[in-house]
């Protein structure tokens, strides 16, 4: 593109630099450095900038998940207490998301404790005769199915099932709306 075509992105607070230019080398906020051979260049583009996971600047306040599932807020002053409870995840923008979180943690364990209390025997991954069964969810229908495996463990996070009847009651003791929520991360309205 020419300069002209990119001055939009620009005026738009878009990082824009020169194809030719090394690596890391961008335009962000005034173009007084750039000499007359940039601007009749052919080869400007618009930086993507890369999305980055929120994180507390120095004396923020964050929300944390205490052990007993309280939550409070604290002040980022990036010590080793801060550092610790960012390297766990334990750290949110706002206090709807941590209790979020605790629901979550809440759901997943429920669901856990279901199928330990419930399956009919152990889940061998050794054994690929034996029905492992997950729950699935219909982003589309915006319903939760059961699926099995054999041998493929599609999420390090799935909770398995000895039987569709099992899984299905689980579904029930808990809620389907939680799973839905929770578990699966989709609104009543079935948006992620």
């Amino acid at each position: 593109m020419y300069f002209d075509e990119i001055l939009d992105h620009f005026k738009c607070g878009k990082k824009i630099r020169r194809a030719s230019w090394p690596i890391g080398v961008t335009i962000s906020r005034n173009f007084d450095s750039i000499n007359i051979k940039d601007l009749l260049a052919n080869d400007w583009e618009v930086v993507e900038e890369k999305k980055n996971w929120w994180k507390p600047e120095l004396d923020d306040n964050y929300y944390i998940i205490f052990s007993d599932g309280s939550i409070d807020y604290t002040n980022y002053d990036c010590d080793w207490d801060d550092k610790r409870i960012m390297a766990i995840g334990n750290c949110f923008q706002t206090e709807e998301q941590a209790e979020f979180m605790v629901e979550k943690l809440k759901v997943i364990h429920e669901l856990e404790k279901f199928a330990y209390e419930n399956n009919t025997e152990e889940i061998d991954w050794n054994d690929t005769n034996q029905e492992k069964l997950y729950l699935t969810m219909n982003y589309m229908d915006k319903c939760i199915d059961v699926f099995y495996t054999y041998s493929w463990i599609y999420s390090p996070s799935n909770i398995y099932f000895t039987s569709k009847k099992i899984a299905k009651e689980a579904i029930e003791t808990i809620g389907e709306e939680r799973i839905k929520k929770y578990y699966f991360g989709v609104d009543e309205d079935g948006r992620k």
